[in-house]
């Protein structure tokens, strides 16, 4: 049965209950707390990433001469504080009903995730315990502001279309990987758009070989029913994270038989999804949410005012001052592009031909 299509195994793979219909009331809200994490996520990447992306530079520096450890990197605390202030507001409580083992995490390991949700990048940024390297399609690097948060998160761009810069990109990252951190990626190489477990890529358990760490499971119960493909907003409610035992190296012989342990041990664990999984809030939590949410408004408003205040030092019309600010995020965005996307993995293929 293990090695039965996800189409046979469907009732077994589900990680969460089914989507549920929702009332008018619970649509507003729903919509009302996507407008608050908008109100969040715009500021953020806008005022936050660029001065991360410096800050990033400068641990990586610090951690290079043995000042800092990797769990005491500056710019690790901001992207874990931004995952739980967003996951918050937008109405998003995470229970970690089994944590993560310590001694797993000791060396570079591999943390693989089930992936069936927008909201799984944000739930292991909020909970992973070290500083982590994940990857990204290229095209996220397209879009303005996100593709600033983005390389804040340590996302490698990945071309899923050309089988060979793929591999050049897992073995980047492979190498660019230091003592104490983990490597982040989906074995099932894609979202779910069902909500089940799909079957697994190759490239993750290259991937594996490659480093020799830890395996570390990670399901991933109701980020699917609180945010499935092609919604706008999250639904209020609760994702439950269950970290696995990890699978050691010397646990398995070959990529197949690490794919077999590794998809088994999902599957027994996927077998039962916890009551908590796509629960609704509690009333705690909803007083939570709001404190969060008056929060970020009044933020937003001293911004406003701060940035008012600027463009009116600069003599410039509100229209005027608007395309400047949309011109230089244009072209930050693809600068960003080019540099993460072709120029950079072209140096980095250069340097292994001199090295080689």
């Amino acid at each position: 049965a293990l090695v039965a299509t996800v189409g046979e195994l469907s009732g077994r793979l589900r990680l969460s209950p089914a989507i549920p219909k929702l009332s008018g009331a619970q649509l507003a809200e729903k919509v009302l707390r996507g407008l608050c994490a908008l109100l969040f996520l715009a500021p953020t990447a806008i005022f936050l990433s660029p001065l991360l992306l410096v800050v990033q530079q400068v641990d990586r520096l610090l951690m290079s001469r043995g000042v800092i450890k990797s769990t005491q990197q500056v710019a690790e605390m901001a992207k874990r504080w931004i995952s739980r202030t967003l996951l918050l507001v937008s109405g998003v409580k995470v229970v970690v009903q089994a944590a993560p083992q310590a001694h797993a995490f000791e060396s570079v390991c591999l943390l693989m995730f089930s992936h069936a949700s927008n909201l799984d990048p944000l739930v292991v940024g909020a909970t992973c315990p070290v500083a982590f390297l994940a990857f990204g399609k290229t095209e996220i690097f397209f879009v303005p502001f996100f593709s600033w948060l983005s390389a804040v998160f340590g996302l490698m761009p990945i071309n899923r279309r050309s089988r060979s810069s793929a591999i050049d990109t897992l073995n980047t990252v492979a190498e660019a990987a230091t003592h104490g951190e983990a490597i982040v990626i989906s074995p099932e190489g894609t979202r779910s758009k069902t909500g089940l477990l799909q079957p697994f890529k190759s490239g993750p358990f290259h991937l594996a070989e490659r480093v020799q760490g830890p395996v570390v499971p990670l399901l991933i119960h109701g980020a699917h029913e609180l945010y499935p493909p092609k919604h706008w907003f999250t639904a209020p409610g609760k994702v439950v994270l269950r970290y696995l035992d990890p699978i050691m190296p010397d646990q398995y012989g070959s990529r197949e038989e690490l794919k077999r342990m590794l998809r088994e041990r999902m599957m027994a664990a996927a077998k039962d999804p916890p009551a908590l999984a796509g629960a609704p809030l509690t009333a705690s939590d909803r007083v939570d949410w709001a404190v969060a949410a008056v929060c970020v408004v009044c933020a937003d408003l001293l911004l406003y005012h701060a940035v008012s205040g600027t463009r009116q030092a600069l003599r410039l019309s509100p229209a005027r001052f608007f395309a400047w600010v949309m011109g230089a995020s244009v072209a930050l965005t693809l600068l960003l592009y080019a540099l993460c996307c072709h120029l950079l993995p072209r140096m980095r293929k250069k340097a292994k031909a001199k090295a080689a």
